[in-house]
């Protein structure tokens, strides 16, 4: 696991439901409450190992493939349907990533694709039930409930439903406030959204997206898996696989575009919604622009949902034959076997850091550093966190990490290991787990005379493991 997914392992420890949930809503985390009253259930009926927690995350992805195929089989056909799933899924290292980790975004896909079929279903037929805006507003309040940016997917499925209307040169106003209906389920949670943007300030909890970045996010990730972690890649490689990405696409949108006026309204519906979904990086990059920083990949997830249909109607149109169909749903399948085989993960190397601390206090001020250490060490006592504001806000995104930490303190999380600047640096010894980026180091210990430390051993490229004497 990595620093994110401590949090989770964390959280589902606590032996109260409603403690957590009341804790999520104070924390200034992000945490969102449909997780944790499915992942808490999940957790103390599976086991909290690395397995069982990454594994519910698998089991939300599947069920998010299982809805969008469902509902694309319906409309297109099973071979078109799986095609276009099986490519926009397989294919994504966003999806892939997500897959392996102990966190709620294979529930936020999950809900994105529950959200986007029923908007199918209801953009496709002129008439509607009672029963259908129920499930409208259903689904709409299961997004926004899942992720505090799930609005703005939302919002995006509200346009594809306006744009099928306009198409057919009506507008039916019940249905659109069906989906602000379902929005107003985020009311009650706004002051846990109004304390995570608290602990962000003044820096911010990420940086200002670049237009790189949004250029990156125009291939939706495609195929990165294949080449990104490669060592001594050139860089006409990846621009060759962000260019091979950003190709399929675009093939896909203007393919499954080609005949749409005189296309049933079914069809429209799936085109409208699939580019409505598209439209998430570029939303998400205005937005971090105008208001504050929200573009990260895992952010932009439900725009998979987007490749998928469009994917679909793709295959509709190109109308493969039997013996093509398979061998492209065979190489979209192999895609996560080879991404998974030519992964590299790079991690902190916890037993060295134990054989070497042979039970002394180790001081983390990276907060990932810290997390896995708390993980994974079997010297319980061993890993302190410094709560020092001070210093943290002298570098943007470290006020954020220690803000959050002095939150998860006041709810009872990380006890013992949370300590304040004052109690550590009274300590007579102690180890330092140094990295590229140790402010706290730098600034309480490196200067001041009444310390004396050396470097014991580098534990990586990255870290180093510091002996501190406090002269008496």
């Amino acid at each position: 696991m990595w620093g994110d997914e401590v949090f989770t392992w964390t959280e589902l420890h606590d032996p109260s439901l409603r403690h957590l949930l009341g804790a999520i809503a104070r924390l200034g985390g992000g945490g969102m409450p449909l997780f944790s009253l499915t992942a808490w259930p999940w957790a103390h009926g599976f086991g909290f190992s690395d397995l069982s927690l990454r594994l519910y995350s698998s089991v939300a992805v599947c069920g998010a493939f299982l809805v969008l195929f469902a509902a694309l089989r319906r409309r297109l056909g099973a071979r078109a349907a799986f095609l276009g799933t099986s490519f926009g899924f397989c294919a994504s290292l966003i999806v892939l990533d997500q897959n392996a980790e102990a966190r709620g975004y294979g529930l936020y896909l999950l809900l994105a694709a529950l959200a986007t079929a029923q908007v199918l279903k209801v953009a496709e037929t002129e008439s509607w039930r009672p029963r259908d805006l129920f499930f409208l507003a259903v689904t709409q309040a299961g997004l926004v409930l899942g992720h505090p940016l799930g609005l703005l997917y939302a919002g995006l499925l509200l346009l594809a439903l306006i744009a099928v209307d306009l198409s057919a040169r009506q507008l039916r106003f019940r249905i659109y406030l069906a989906c602000v209906a379902g929005w107003l389920a985020l009311i009650p949670w706004i002051p846990a959204l109004r304390a995570s943007a608290a602990v962000g300030r003044p820096h911010g909890w990420i940086g200002v997206p670049s237009v790189g970045d949004l250029a990156s996010s125009l291939s939706f990730w495609l195929f990165t898996g294949l080449y990104w972690q490669i060592p001594h890649l050139p860089s006409m490689a990846l621009v060759a696989g962000w260019l091979a990405g950003v190709a399929c696409v675009t093939l896909i949108v203007f393919a499954s575009a080609v005949g749409l006026r005189d296309s049933p309204r079914t069809n429209r519906a799936v085109f409208f919604a699939g580019c409505a979904l598209l439209l998430g990086p570029s939303l998400f990059f205005i937005v971090s622009h105008l208001t504050t920083p929200i573009f990260l990949p895992r952010y932009l997830l439900p725009s998979v949902a987007g490749v998928c249909l469009l994917g679909a109607a793709a295959a509709d149109r190109f109308r493969f034959g039997k013996r093509s169909s398979v061998a492209l749903g065979a190489v979209f399948l192999a895609l996560p076997v080879a991404t998974a085989l030519l992964a590299r993960p790079v991690g902190l190397n916890v037993t060295r850091v134990d054989e070497l601390a042979a039970g002394r206090i180790v001081v983390c001020d990276s907060l990932k550093d810290f997390l896995v250490m708390t993980r994974y060490t079997t010297q319980p006592a061993s890993p302190r966190f410094p709560l020092d504001v001070e210093v943290a806000d002298t570098l943007p995104g470290a006020d954020a990490d220690v803000r959050l930490m002095v939150n998860y303190r006041r709810e009872g999380y990380f006890a013992g290991h949370l300590a304040d600047t004052q109690t550590l640096l009274g300590e007579p010894s102690f180890l330092f787990l140094g990295n590229s980026g140790a402010a706290w180091f730098r600034m309480r210990i490196a200067g001041d005379p009444h310390f004396t430390w050396k470097t014991l051993v580098r534990i990586d490229s990255s870290r180093s493991l510091i002996e501190v004497d406090r002269q008496p």
